[in-house]
């Protein structure tokens, strides 16, 4: 099986699970482990997968098909244009999380003089 058909099959088990980013996320997966980049995957430099690259696939969907997170998956998340490394000891940012902070950033500050 070619290797965009593989990862495209993946990705529809996920999609089914409820994972509405499913290709996008192991294709991620791959370049965030350096596995293979986005770039050699849609140039066809990479016709066919490995095992051992479609065992980590297949470990992607399956924790991910347990509602794993998938900060907690690559151990990485961006707050506020900034890396942080994580795990399931930490709480995921959300965007609106970084849109609050934003909007106090630019607040003008009142200082009380009485």
């Amino acid at each position: 099986m070619l290797s965009l058909d593989y990862i495209r099959n993946q990705a529809k088990e996920l999609h089914a699970a409820g994972i509405e980013n499913a290709k996008n996320e192991i294709i991620w997966f791959l370049e965030h482990n350096k596995i293979i980049s986005k770039r050699d995957l849609f140039a066809h430099k990479v016709k066919f997968l490995s095992s051992d690259i479609k065992e980590s696939v297949d470990k992607f969907v399956f924790q991910r098909k347990q509602n794993k997170p998938f900060q907690y998956i690559m151990n990485t998340c961006n707050f506020f244009g900034e890396n942080f490394i994580i795990d399931n000891r930490a709480l995921i940012p959300r965007p609106e999380t970084e849109t609050i902070i934003y909007h106090l950033q630019n607040k003008p500050q009142y200082v009380d003089v009485l």
